[in-house]
């Protein structure tokens, strides 16, 4: 019997937490994996996500992103489209304890943080 390889969920950690709106976001970095798939993996992801903040003020919200929205004048060869969980509320801190919680929970993801 094969083993399941784990999803790859990459929790981006550029980003300035000493802002009054701290937001950044996870996505499944697998690119020629189909969307609605990748999809349907962050859903899946966001319910343990959301059994491991809860009693924090961190929030989460599943998006659909597309990259013409925010760079529209960018070259089209370097637009993309893919699922996000917009993760707002969330410094560093908690960042790297939530992988860590995550790299250590049985899961059917790889999670890590990244830029």
């Amino acid at each position: 019997m094969q083993l399941m390889e784990k999803i790859p969920i990459n929790i981006w950690d550029d980003y300035d937490d000493e802002v009054s709106e701290i937001e950044t976001y996870a996505y499944v970095e697998e690119p020629e994996m189909d969307y609605d798939l990748r999809r349907k993996h962050l859903e899946e992801f966001s319910v343990l996500f959301l059994e491991a903040i809860k009693g924090s003020s961190i929030e989460i919200k599943l998006v659909d992103y597309d990259s013409r929205t925010r760079y529209p004048n960018l070259d089209e060869m370097f637009h993309h489209t893919r699922p996000e969980l917009r993760i707002k509320n969330m410094n560093h801190d908690q960042r790297e304890a939530l992988v860590q919680h995550f790299q250590t929970i049985e899961s059917n993801f790889d999670v890590y943080s990244e830029s």
